[in-house]
């Protein structure tokens, strides 16, 4: 959607759009299908505090009438008789979970609503995507929980890869991400002069 938006490539989203997720992405999803005419509801797990979206965002989709149900997690998706979508969910109750400090969305049971939709849209994070590494050098690399190891430089475990950006470190901002770009472009550079 953002994609095809930015390079003025025609969308048709249909009347309404339901967006699942609470960061940026989503908001920036929600704001665009509104700014193309739907009428947008973003579904969100958690509470409006708990949105890792920044404030700002979220009160921009506000203004632009982007609508907004919290604690809500998604349970399925179907396809109605008349060619539209039911998003259907359920209802969220925060709990504190042992060891935790921060509440966690548990189901309510029984509860089970429903949205009519044209569009759903998914963005609820990003996961590492690994088709551009063959099986060889794959196989040298080192994974952290969330991330892959390397050196303060991005260099990997096989001294051939550098990684920069979300896979490497937590700030998950551009800013950071350019910086790690810039200390691998000059450890290449160091390693292709040797």
């Amino acid at each position: 959607l953002l994609s095809d938006t930015t390079n003025d490539i025609p969308i048709d989203l249909g009347t309404h759009v339901v967006v699942v997720g609470g960061g940026n992405v989503a908001m920036d999803a929600a704001r665009t299908a509104r700014r193309l005419g739907a009428e947008v509801t973003v579904l969100y797990r958690r509470r409006l505090e708990d949105m890792p979206a920044d404030r700002e965002e979220i009160d921009e989709a506000l203004e632009e009438g982007v609508s907004f149900i919290y604690q809500a997690i998604p349970l399925e998706i179907t396809k109605s008789t008349s060619k539209r979508l039911e998003m259907y969910w359920g209802k969220a109750e925060m709990v504190i979970q042992d060891g935790s400090k921060r509440p966690q969305p548990i189901l309510i049971e029984g509860s089970r609503e429903v949205l009519i939709a044209d569009t759903v849209i998914s963005a609820i994070g990003q996961g590492m995507n690994f088709n551009w590494m063959d099986g060889e050098a794959f196989a040298q690399i080192k994974f952290g929980k969330w991330n892959i190891e390397a050196d303060r430089y991005g260099r990997t475990t096989d001294e051939k890869v550098f990684i920069g950006g979300d896979i490497f470190n937590k700030t998950a901002d551009a800013i950071t991400a350019i910086a790690d770009g810039h200390r691998s472009a000059k450890a290449i550079d160091m390693l292709l002069q040797n």
